[in-house]
């Protein structure tokens, strides 16, 4: 996989990772292969303004291409041809990020990609509204997509975003194969994010469970919502946000988090030497941008980092930020989740690295794993079919197996079985293992293999609540 990073830009992994990111996308619409080979091969590496002309001649070429399709009566084609427009308009916006809120370009990039998204939403056949959810004195902006057009309640996701996902890139990421299974989606913009940050100058908060508590309360007044099969989706730094959410917010049949972000803070910290961490502690700002600002001329992610996150979080200056992205962690509260959680972990992430602490946060005895294994963790790499499918069956079947209301006090039962002090950690659920599961004749229950660093095989629940373990090993049914 590290290979594929570098194929487009081999000296540059940030300008290599976001052309893979949005050649990525082809699978439900997002791109042409052979045109992002085209665009790339017309781009130097670390050239910005290049990057932006070059996706953006694209994303123009894109929508002529939709228009004259549409114009023609070429329904499909002209949807494909806005999604990718969408795409490259995004692309093409990635590093317009010295003064966002004043550069025209970004701007009308920005509303580019909304319009061509928009337009494409109107052709693909799901009905799709804009929507606005109440947050506060104000309101967040956001979208649903439903599955079908009837009033029945179906299982819904909700996306939550990251560090710099806009709303209409939920599409490639989970929408589109979510619709096909019988899903409908709810997308939207919190602060920090999207419009919301755009336009109402909403930024980041560590908090987020006063952000998605509202957003769950929006959609339980939708009938076309199934209440017990609502499903979070947390995507890139989402999967912080929302696994911070759900440490108080219990409304969730479900969680995924894409990747599973413990402490985002290490990001930023683990990239930079332990002395300019020292400054940062001792509030030296500005010799710590002075420093930044040098090393960044040199390395365009970190320019990129720096600059996206002092506009996302409203900061100034470059010490500010890391001192602020240090209260996202879950460090304290992590026991708190009680909902069926499945954590993912990309296996060559240049973002967001080392977050095994999942892991070793329900050993016993003071046991460490440095850096465990990645095939005693999850047993292999998996495709995307495969990803889909696991999901799918959380949703279909693991969900309806179990009931919404609150589980007995779990905090009175905080003994670890030896299953739990390899996987389960404080998250209480079997989370990591993405073998196949195969339905038992008898119980009906979902069960998976996984090989943990023991060397042994053991028989594991996927996603199921800590009580409802300690039941089933009492008739016999455990590993």
């Amino acid at each position: 996989m590290a290979g594929i990073l570098k194929h487009f830009y081999p000296s540059n992994a940030s300008f290599g990772y976001e052309a893979l990111r949005a050649v990525g996308y082809s699978n439900y619409g997002g791109a042409d292969i052979a045109g992002v080979i085209a665009i790339c091969s017309r781009i130097r590496s670390g050239d910005e303004e290049s990057w932006m002309a070059e996706w953006k001649e694209a994303a123009d070429f894109a929508m002529k291409l939709g228009r004259d399709s549409l114009a023609l009566g070429n329904i499909r084609s002209a949807e494909e041809a806005f999604l990718r427009a969408s795409n490259y308009y995004r692309t093409a916006d990635f590093y317009r990020r010295t003064a966002p809120f004043d550069d025209e370009i970004s701007k009308d990039l920005v509303k580019l990609c909304n319009g061509a998204f928009l337009s494409a939403m109107k052709l693909t056949g799901y009905p799709f509204e804009e929507i606005k959810i109440p947050y506060q004195d104000t309101t967040l902006p956001g979208f649903i997509l439903r599955c079908d057009a009837n009033s029945t309640p179906r299982p819904t996701i909700i996306f939550n975003g990251g560090f710099d996902s806009v709303g209409e890139e939920s599409w490639f990421a989970i929408a589109a194969p979510a619709l096909r299974r019988g899903c409908n989606i709810l997308a939207f913009d919190g602060p920090g994010q999207g419009r919301a940050l755009r336009e109402q100058h909403l930024f980041f908060r560590h908090d987020w469970e006063n952000v998605l508590t509202p957003v769950v309360d929006f959609a339980l007044t939708r009938p076309e919502f199934d209440e017990k099969k609502l499903v979070l989706f947390g995507w890139s730094m989402g999967g912080y946000l929302a696994a911070r959410a759900t440490t108080s917010e219990h409304r969730f049949a479900a969680v995924i988090l894409d990747d599973g972000v413990f402490d985002f803070g290490s990001a930023f910290s683990a990239s930079v030497p332990s002395a300019i961490q020292y400054l940062i502690r001792n509030k030296w700002d500005k010799l710590v941008g002075f420093l930044l600002k040098m090393a960044s001329k040199f390395d365009t992610g970190m320019r990129w980092g720096l600059l996206n996150g002092k506009w996302t979080f409203g900061l100034s200056s470059a010490a500010e930020l890391f001192r602020e992205v240090g209260k996202y962690n879950l460090n304290g509260i992590v026991e708190d989740i009680v909902t069926p959680t499945l954590v993912l972990d990309a296996p060559d992430d240049h973002f967001l690295k080392g977050e095994w602490v999942f892991v070793d946060l329900g050993l016993q005895d003071g046991q460490v794993i440095e850096e465990p294994k990645k095939e005693n963790i999850i047993g292999r790499k998996i495709e995307e079919s495969e990803f889909k499918e696991a999901m799918r069956q959380l949703i279909d079947h693991n969900i309806a197996t179990f009931p919404l209301n609150a589980p007995p006090e779990v905090s009175e039962d905080r003994e670890r079985t030896r299953v739990s002090s390899l996987v389960q950690h404080s998250y209480r659920r079997i989370i990591f293992d993405m073998s196949p599961l195969v339905q038992d004749p008898d119980d009906g229950y979902y069960y998976n293999l996984a090989k943990y660093h023991t060397g042994e095989t053991q028989r594991l629940y996927f996603s199921i609540p800590k009580w409802l373990e300690r039941e089933a090993g009492e008739q016999g049914m455990g590993g």
